[in-house]
């Protein structure tokens, strides 16, 4: 069952890919619950990952299924483990990423290092526009 239309969360997605223009950011990696149901209408174990320009990828860890029918999203793949999340996004024709945003004000330090090591040689910024407080406006 299908809770927000795709068509609004095109326009919440268009609004961060043109935010994340600005800020000159290739692409943000969306984890936390509030945002993951904010931009893809699901809250399942999953990272979104919304380039600057082109279509978002949802990538879910547990109960894919369940994520496919409750979002509108067109690219929804299973991720069976986060390691593979940089080569995932690269047979996707995401990358080169010189510069990757991540919510930093609600993620905690231990998970921000291991998307460091994750995303070797990629510049980890802040990305909290992203939450649903200010992505409304």
């Amino acid at each position: 069952m299908r809770y927000t239309p795709k068509q609004e969360l095109e326009q919440r997605i268009a609004k961060l890919q043109k935010r994340l223009k600005e800020e000159s950011i290739d692409g943000a990696v969306i984890a936390q619950n509030a945002d993951l149901f904010y931009f893809t209408g699901t809250v399942q174990r999953s990272h979104l990952f919304v380039p600057a320009e082109g279509e978002p990828l949802l990538m879910v860890n547990k109960t894919f299924e369940q994520a496919r029918e409750e979002s509108s999203l067109e690219n929804i793949i299973r991720l069976d483990s986060l390691k593979e999340i940089n080569t995932v996004l690269k047979s996707y024709g995401y990358g080169p990423l010189k510069k990757l945003g991540f919510e930093l004000d609600l993620l905690p330090a231990s998970n921000y290092l291991y998307y460091q090591n994750l995303f070797e040689g990629i510049k980890i910024v802040d990305a909290s526009f992203t939450n649903t407080r200010s992505a409304n406006g």
